[in-house]
């Protein structure tokens, strides 16, 4: 299960300026986008690797879409429990 955390907080200060004050707001709003670690708990198997070009997935003008490069093929891992 993925879940994210919040690792700090901000203090947004109003400003008598509009301007400053709707980019000190944008700014913050980035800032609190970028305060949450995120954890993704569900085991699974690697089965690939993607680093070979000719493996990578073809973008819709036939070349390789390197947005994929490094990614994994993986199969979530099932875990048996016992009974009692």
């Amino acid at each position: 299960m993925a879940e994210r955390r919040k690792t700090k907080s901000s203090n947004i200060t109003s400003f008598g300026n509009s301007q400053v004050q709707r980019i000190h707001s944008d700014i913050h709003r980035i800032m609190d986008s970028r305060e949450y670690d995120f954890y993704e708990l569900e085991p699974l198997e690697v089965k690939e690797v993607l680093l070979d070009k000719n493996k990578l997935p073809k973008k819709s003008n036939g070349k390789p879409n390197y947005k994929y490069y490094g990614a994994i093929k993986e199969v979530g891992v099932t875990i048996k429990t016992n009974k009692f």
